[in-house]
């Protein structure tokens, strides 16, 4: 298993830790790769890239990014209300997001509602293919 999160499961076991949590926003936090503001580790001098936050596709990466992010700490901390009201608030952004998304382009995975019913809609090109033409 890997040692960064076996180090976070340590640390999110200390009863004490959650207490302060503090949370980047979902773009920040998909740009740096971690959405807790107390274990991010920035390495060297590496300056994470601003992510476009007016980009539908940004966004939605990012709320899945909170989304999953927020699951493995609910997972050792299933009563941490503040936590679960923030997975709530990303999870209903997301789908959200991905709604908007998919009335423009069509389905994003396979498995989403919009294939069901008459015709396949599956589209033979990935949106971001199309937005640049």
């Amino acid at each position: 298993m890997n040692q960064n999160y076996l180090n976070l499961i340590r640390l999110y076991k200390n009863s004490n830790y959650n207490q302060n949590l503090k949370f980047y926003s979902p773009i920040e936090g998909f740009s740096k790769g971690n959405l807790d503001k107390d274990l991010y580790d920035q390495f060297l001098n590496y300056v994470p890239r601003k992510l476009n936050e007016n980009d539908e596709f940004n966004i939605l990466r990012a709320n899945l990014f909170a989304v999953i992010d927020l699951q493995l700490y609910l997972d050792t901390h299933p009563d941490d209300q503040k936590a679960k009201e923030l997975f709530d608030k990303y999870l209903n952004k997301y789908i959200e997001v991905k709604k908007s998304i998919e009335n423009k382009w069509g389905p994003l995975v396979l498995t989403s509602k919009e294939n069901m019913g008459q015709g396949w809609k599956w589209l033979k090109k990935w949106p971001f293919e199309e937005m640049n033409k």
